[in-house]
């Protein structure tokens, strides 16, 4: 018994002070989170450690800014809280996590129309037309930019910032009839824009041309686009707008190409493409790259065009790349996130055990048995939290095979689409050209040999090894196409993502669902197929 008192008192020092001292001032932010009670010091901390992060690593700052997100709301439901909202929502649709910018963003919106602040809700509603239109959604954005435009009629006290947003409301809104291919109604919105920008925005300016340009083309009037995209790049190129100027110069480009004039194409598509040489932007680099084999097919220079046909495959395969590095460190982030709420618990737990045990030596030694209830408490609490982990590693597992699958397959289907386009050159080139098409086409055809169904079994059997067997042993009736279809099932992907990945429509899939369910007799009952198989 001395010596357990002796370690006690030995410990005293370390749990009184020691603790604080030890810690990087990084994580005595992340301990003062853990003990603060109120959701406005959490959210002040929160801060901290945004403002730490930010421009250093902004994936680390988003999964703080995600951390506040939760915080607020456990706030009061007022405009502090909207505001937070919108701010939010503004970091999660930079970093592409368009779900939580719309769920913040409609929050927000929410509480702004129970307080009947007009500006407020014009300005979410403008917003989340915004985050629609990025992801193609365009029924919707529109709904939201015309309710937006209402809102801005009835809204009597207008001031220099309405007028921008109603800029931006008129340009969005042009934006989606252009999405519609509704050109007309598109110009009408877009010239409306244009009439309200101040002559010294050159940013703006060179905005709202470009697009009225787009739309002319889009209509054929080759001699307004043109027109428009030389004000457009005029405008950029005043500003040193690089992005902006590559854009305009394509626009240009393709205008000079559907009139024929072929040498003005080539010049302003080659500099589209030196620009995006210059400063990185992949989608505008391949725009320019498709641009000038086109030109070049069309000059019947076919060596010139076969260059830059190698040099849009580099630049798709790319695209791809970043693609699936993007949405691998969005899987990473939500695993990251789930480690550390499991973290934070684990914290909770331990500042809680420290204070126990200070009572305890304060009080009696009878309450040392408090502190050996505690201890064990605390392991069993370890062994759930490390039991959660491997779930969370497993979900990671799942997502990471289900992108790694579909990069095969998508980088499989472009390949085989420029194959086919190089086969079609070839009949158009001289013999000599001839001869380097077939060794480029010889080399891509070998790049696809190789079963990528084994290879996507290879490492789906890593993660669920027991799977097939368990399968068979269940149904030994399944057809193999079945069997492959019951391993996607098992990775939670939709019917459209397996459409996507088989090459087949999602009503195909659909079909085969049905004929699954009723090989494993699930036809007349309401369970889940997915979850069914999530049991094998």
């Amino acid at each position: 018994m001395s010596r357990i008192l002796l370690i006690i008192f030995i410990l005293i020092p370390y749990l009184l002070f020691g603790y604080e001292v030890m810690v990087p001032q990084k994580e005595q932010l992340i301990i003062q989170l853990a003990q603060a009670s109120k959701p406005i010091e959490k959210i002040d901390v929160l801060r901290g450690l945004v403002n730490y992060y930010q421009n250093r690593d902004n994936k680390i700052a988003l999964e703080y800014t995600c951390e506040i997100s939760d915080f607020i709301e456990a706030m009061p439901q007022d405009s502090l809280a909207a505001a937070e909202y919108s701010k939010t929502s503004i970091m999660f649709f930079q970093f592409g996590i368009y779900d939580q910018a719309l769920s913040m963003l409609l929050r927000a919106l929410d509480i702004y129309t129970n307080l009947d602040d007009r500006k407020a809700i014009m300005s979410a509603q403008n917003n989340l037309g915004g985050v629609y239109l990025r992801i193609d959604k365009v029924d919707e954005a529109l709904f939201y930019f015309m309710n937006a435009l209402t809102n801005y009629k009835k809204n009597s006290s207008k001031d220099g910032a309405a007028d921008s947003l109603l800029y931006t409301i008129y340009n969005n809104i042009g934006l989606v009839y252009e999405c519609k291919q509704d050109c007309d109604s598109s110009l009408y919105y877009l010239n409306k824009a244009y009439s309200m920008i101040d002559t010294s925005n050159y940013y703006k300016l060179g905005q709202c041309c470009n697009n009225i340009a787009r739309v002319h083309l889009n209509r054929d009037d080759l001699d307004k686009s043109l027109y428009y995209g030389n004000k457009a790049l005029n405008y950029r190129s005043a500003i040193c707008d690089y992005e902006g100027m590559a854009k305009s110069a394509i626009v240009v480009a393709n205008a000079y190409m559907r009139a024929g004039d072929l040498d003005s194409a080539l010049k302003y598509a080659n500099e589209a493409e030196s620009i995006t040489d210059r400063h990185r932007s992949l989608v505008n680099r391949c725009n320019a790259l498709e641009l000038l084999s086109d030109i070049y097919e069309w000059k019947k220079e076919y060596k010139l065009a076969n260059r830059y046909i190698r040099e849009l495959l580099k630049s798709r395969i790319n695209i791809i790349n970043d693609s699936i590095i993007s949405r691998s460190n969005r899987i990473d982030f939500e695993y990251k996130m789930g480690k550390r709420i499991a973290e934070i618990n684990l914290e909770n737990e331990k500042s809680s055990h420290r204070f126990q045990t200070y009572l305890v030596l304060v009080i009696s030694l009878v309450i040392i048995l408090i502190i050996l209830y505690a201890l064990i408490y605390n392991r069993n609490r370890r062994i759930k939290l490390e039991k959660e982990s491997l779930i969370y590693d497993l979900e990671y597992k799942n997502k990471k095979l289900a992108t790694n699958v579909m990069f095969l397959m998508k980088n499989s289907e472009m390949v085989k689409n420029v194959i086919s386009r190089l086969i079609k050159l070839k009949l158009k080139a001289k013999r000599e050209v001839a001869s380097e098409i077939d060794s480029i086409r010889f080399d891509m055809e070998n790049s696809l040999k190789g079963d990528l169904w084994n290879e996507f079994n290879m490492h789906f059997n890593e993660v669920h090894f027991k799977f097939y067997n368990k399968l068979k042993e269940y149904c030994s009736e399944l057809s193999p196409n079945e069997i492959k279809l019951c391993a996607l099932l098992r990775l939670n992907l939709s019917s459209k993502e397996i459409a996507a990945i088989r090459g087949i429509s999602v009503k195909s899939v659909e079909v085969m669902r049905v004929r699954l369910r009723k090989k494993l007799q699930l036809s007349n009952t309401d369970t889940n197929l997915v979850s069914f198989l999530a049991d094998f």
